[in-house]
């Protein structure tokens, strides 16, 4: 598993470095290319935590969940720097230079590495120890995130960079220096929701896990702006749960997850979430819940 992950890394790495230079803006082009790295380190390293212990099974689909809407928001956020190719040709020159190396890598790890050795628990752990070093991974995020805390400090007015570096410490458990980026982040762009509900979870998980006054003012300013974001709503279901109105949040709760898209990709770990303390509490919320996307059948099938 652990060899899979580095695999993982390696490629997102080595992508990373062969479509940095298609860009010729470098400044805003590190910010980019920085988050695009910290998105698959991270990924994996959550990964790695899980195997290690670190993290329940809970805790890391929360985490990665996070960390997929965050690639998808990253893969969404347009693109106005001048480029050597045409701005339409650079999504599939990416994707082919990926595929290419991925393919690569796959290749070599096929015909020189041990596929099977998942199945093998104690050479599993043998080659671990030997092979790879556990550290090493974290380590090179720690120097991502550093290369962006030093390019905030030449762009300290730039408000997407302070999201981008208060997501980071976010996943990697810097949760008090997550909440201050995202601060700034508001005091630049206070009409963003997305920047206050964000800084609103970083003071919840500062707080190990408890919505304080701060955080309150956060999720509220969110709505305000936007009176739909699901992450303003959730936290502040959560408030009052904590507060005792244990029928108003799961009310709540259910109302988040009736008005969510299908596809919207924190409402699994949401609804898997509320299930969890309906059941816990004796009730029956099935009839009040959406029912689940049922998955295509298989063609063939009989």
């Amino acid at each position: 598993m652990l060899l899979w992950v580095i695999l993982t890394f390696m490629v997102a790495v080595a992508v990373s470095g062969l479509t940095f230079s298609l860009m010729r803006r470098r400044d805003e082009g590190l910010v980019r290319e920085t988050a695009k790295s910290i998105l698959a380190a991270q990924l994996a390293d959550v990964d790695s935590r899980l195997a290690a212990g670190d993290l329940s099974a809970g805790e890391a689909g929360s985490l990665k969940t996070e960390i997929r809407r965050r690639i998808l928001a990253e893969a969404r956020e347009p693109d106005s720097r001048g480029t050597p190719v045409a701005a339409r040709a650079l999504p599939w020159l990416a994707i082919g230079v990926a595929g290419c190396i991925a393919l690569a890598a796959t290749g070599l790890y096929a015909m020189l590495g041990r596929p099977d050795l998942a199945a093998l628990a104690p050479v599993q752990a043998k080659a671990q120890s030997e092979v790879a070093n556990p550290a090493q991974g974290r380590a090179d995020i720690a120097a991502m995130i550093a290369k962006l805390e030093a390019k905030m400090r030449e762009r300290p007015n730039d408000p997407e960079g302070w999201r981008l570096l208060g997501w980071s410490y976010l996943v990697t458990g810097r949760a008090a220096d997550a909440a201050a980026a995202y601060t700034r982040a508001v005091a630049l762009d206070p009409k963003n929701a997305d920047y206050r509900s964000s800084e609103g979870e970083a003071l919840v998980r500062a707080a190990d896990g408890q919505v304080t006054p701060s955080a309150l003012d956060a999720f509220h300013g969110a709505l305000k702006v936007d009176p739909n974001d699901p992450r303003a709503k959730y936290y502040l279901a959560m408030y009052k749960d904590q507060t005792g109105d244990h029928d108003g949040a799961m009310t709540d709760w259910i109302a988040l997850i009736r008005s969510a898209p299908p596809d919207a990709p924190w409402l699994p770990d949401v609804r898997h979430f509320v299930e969890n303390v309906a059941r816990q509490r004796g009730l029956n919320i099935a009839a009040k819940l959406p029912p689940e996307p049922v998955a295509p059948a298989k063609q063939g099938s009989r």
